[in-house]
């Protein structure tokens, strides 16, 4: 008789025992998702820095008053000129009439 007495007893033990426990582990949940989400963890991607976040009306490139730098030739390449500024503009105007002549048909 004794032990279906204390069957509420255990009952209601281990109903405590379960709430402790599953409060314990949302708090432990909680308490990671939080960490996850910190600024620390979102500055880099497997060790790498991620890009600066889009905005939408900012301009990709520094517009101002300087030009390019010019190109350091390395001693012994002068003669080598297939990059020269006038070469580069040659083979654009080819590639344009190759354009033009194909819109053109």
């Amino acid at each position: 008789m004794t032990r279906l007495a204390n069957l509420p007893l255990q009952q209601s033990k281990l109903t405590r025992f379960r709430v402790v426990l599953l409060s314990a582990l949302l708090a432990v949940t909680v308490v990671d998702f939080a960490h996850a989400q910190t600024a620390e963890n979102d500055a880099s991607w497997f060790g790498l820095t991620l890009p600066p976040p889009f905005q939408a009306h900012r301009l990709p490139a520094i517009v101002g008053d300087r030009g390019p730098t010019p190109a350091r030739v390395p001693a012994g390449e002068e003669s080598f000129t297939e990059f020269t500024g006038e070469t580069i503009w040659q083979d654009l105007e080819t590639v344009v009439a190759f354009s033009k002549q194909s819109r053109d048909e």
